[in-house]
């Protein structure tokens, strides 16, 4: 709730929420409108606790999305509450399942969306598609001085996949973790297993990559499963919009891509949602 009787005329406005079945609740204001901007709660575990020198703010969650909520919140001091003429929704379980913005589509359909993330001030008009695997494999253990009489399922299972994942020139492979072997053991792993995303233009589907990987990663070598697979989009009015809004005000125009996901991968699926990431 916003409460500042003295600075904002949305005091007596409530920022209200609603049922979801992750731990935290949406919190929403004017959610029936036809525009929208939103942003999410939610940040990623603490890697760098918060702390501030002054000028800049420092810590795990401070631009992903701390940032994005403070500047809503000022923007909604200065808007008078009869003028109010879009919606502010600030989306739970973004850096998880994404079940915040996916719920809030089964009750509301906006026709726009302006989605707040760390962009430099980019206007972020293209969401990238994406597929996020596990990828195992078995080999066949031995000794480590003796490699040749078993079979590494790191070298020569999970190391091969990833090279042949890297030969997909449609798309980026971000390898996030390898597990295999024991440190404390002079043995060659006899299992491996890797986490891999990868990401691609509007322009390819999620479908068609998921294809492209088993055909070169055969079924009797690699147990491959799919975590998350998504498709891709190029916004339209949202960006024009905001592109226009951004001209008024005497920004530099800039345009990029979306690489990772966003809630606007649901807005789109779930409510057919415009969508420009800023």
């Amino acid at each position: 709730m916003i409460d500042d009787s003295n600075r904002s005329s949305f005091s007596s406005k409530k920022l209200t929420e609603i049922e979801s079945p992750s731990k935290y609740s949406n919190v929403l204001l004017s959610p029936e409108k036809e525009i929208i901007v939103t942003t999410h709660l939610d940040t990623f575990k603490v890697l760098l606790t918060f702390s501030f020198d002054g000028v800049y703010a420092y810590g795990t969650g401070v631009s992903d999305a701390k940032a994005s909520i403070v500047a809503i919140l000022l923007a909604l001091e200065r808007i008078d509450a009869k003028e109010l003429n879009f919606g502010v929704t600030f989306f739970c379980d973004e850096e998880e399942g994404g079940s915040g913005s996916e719920n809030f589509c089964k009750l509301y359909k906006p026709k726009m969306a302006i989605i707040l993330e760390p962009t430099n001030m980019r206007i972020a008009n293209v969401q990238y598609g994406g597929l996020e695997l596990r990828v195992k494999a078995k080999g066949v253990p031995a000794h480590g001085a003796t490699p040749e009489m078993g079979n590494n399922a790191v070298e020569k299972r999970i190391i091969t996949a990833y090279n042949l994942l890297t030969s997909i020139k449609a798309a980026v492979v971000s390898v996030q973790c390898f597990k295999g072997g024991d440190p404390e053991d002079y043995v060659i792993p006899d299992e491996c297993e890797m986490r891999v995303e990868l990401f691609f233009k509007p322009d390819v589907k999620a479908e068609f990559m998921l294809t492209r990987v088993k055909e070169l990663l055969p079924q009797n070598e690699f147990e491959i499963i799919v975590k998350e697979a998504y498709n891709g989009f190029i916004g339209g009015r949202a960006s024009a919009l905001l592109e226009k809004a951004m001209k008024k005000v005497g920004c530099q125009i800039e345009f990029s891509d979306m690489p990772s996901w966003t809630d606007a991968v649901n807005l789109c699926k779930h409510a057919n949602c415009d969508s420009a990431i800023f």
